[in-house]
């Protein structure tokens, strides 16, 4: 693309407007971005597909390095040389990006994407989610608080939150003789992967919540502003909880510095983790609501941990542990409905005694007689 077709984007427009106080610099990016563009074969449209800018602009900054290391750059004018320090084409990238509104969290730096490390262990408690709500129920802001409820169930990409227009469907049923209430989203896109999941809000809570978002209509109305401002909201929360802490959130391969940089991929992950809490740790039922294969949320999302693997026969339900878990498990989504609408009470054991009392006493007659 040549420099005046360049500029005439509105993107790009954009990024002029937001720079305009140092015209100088910006035709230096300008140039430097048109070059990574021109050289990995991607238009403006193509480097702001994504759910997760930060990692897009390493996996850019990564592909342009090693198109120059190989001789394929592609310059804008007639010159043959190679750049051999990137620091302003990965600037420029951060500009770009950052007048597009997303945060680039400062002293963000570029590197090898396969030096960031997997967090698949990334986790609110249960009292912490609850602490989320409270927090966002207290802004006065029901969209945040709306979107905090449902990505902490549907373990969603914030890209498909941001697109997502109400269609939730209120189902009854019944476990073991109780009447129960959930959540059914039918075809559930998500943008990334190019295809859609059936969703279920189980949590009853978070279900009253979600039931005052208007049919048709999304959560967020202005998405560039609202992601933002969700994103900032969920990182104060995050520090108010001690998940982010000033001296770690600059340091990769901390905790804190995963809730700093990806706040609503924290909230997924965590989500998936408490989804499994659910199910006894059924890696297979969970990738069905959201991956192509239980392979990707064992060994991204939500590696077997001690707790996944020491309580996968504990259920509040049915086989409640003699002490009190840091978080509630279950051994499937049917038996965490059942114990919410049974008032949070394990299953009756009365009703077993009887039950085989009363065959024994049929035996026993049958014998006798």
């Amino acid at each position: 693309m040549k420099k005046s077709e360049f500029l005439e984007l509105p993107e790009i427009q954009k990024w002029q407007k937001a720079t305009s106080n140092n015209t100088t610099q910006f035709r230096m990016y300008l140039h430097k971005l048109l070059i990574i563009c021109n050289t990995n074969q991607i238009t403006i449209s193509d480097i702001l597909d994504t759910d997760n800018h930060l990692y897009k602009m390493i996996e850019i900054y990564n592909n342009f390095k090693q198109k120059v290391a190989q001789g394929e750059i592609v310059h804008t004018r007639n010159v043959n040389d190679s750049p051999t320090n990137f620091t302003k084409y990965a600037t420029a990238l951060k500009s770009f990006f950052g007048s597009q509104g997303f945060y680039i969290p400062p002293k963000f730096e570029f590197e090898q994407r396969k030096g960031l490390p997997n967090y698949a262990e990334i986790e609110l408690t249960d009292a912490e989610r609850d602490q989320g709500l409270v927090h966002f129920g207290g802004l006065g802001d029901p969209k945040l608080l709306q979107a905090f409820a449902l990505q902490s169930e549907i373990f969603c990409r914030i890209s498909a939150l941001l697109e997502w227009k109400n269609n939730l469907e209120i189902r009854d049923d019944e476990v073991d003789g109780i009447p129960v209430k959930y959540g059914y989203i039918n075809k559930f896109y998500e943008p990334k992967q190019h295809t859609t999941w059936n969703k279920r809000v189980l949590n009853k809570g978070i279900l009253d919540i979600l039931e005052d978002i208007p049919q048709g209509e999304p959560i967020f109305a202005d998405a560039t502003k609202d992601y933002k401002e969700y994103c900032d909201e969920l990182r104060v929360f995050y520090r108010s909880i001690g998940k982010i802490r000033q001296n770690e959130k600059s340091v990769k391969q901390t905790d804190s510095w995963y809730y700093d940089n990806y706040p609503t991929h924290s909230v997924r992950h965590s989500s998936t983790r408490q989804a499994l809490r659910r199910t006894g740790g059924n890696y297979s039922i969970i990738a069905s609501m959201g991956w192509n294969s239980e392979g990707i949320v064992r060994q991204i999302y939500s590696k077997p941990d001690e707790e996944l693997v020491l309580r996968q026969s504990h259920c509040e339900y049915c086989n409640p542990p003699k002490f009190k878990l840091e978080s509630e498990r279950f051994c499937t989504f049917e038996h965490f409905l059942a114990y919410q609408y049974n008032d949070s009470k394990p299953k009756s054991g009365i009703n077993e005694v009887d039950k085989w009392k009363k065959i024994a006493m049929e035996l026993r007659s049958q014998v006798v007689s």
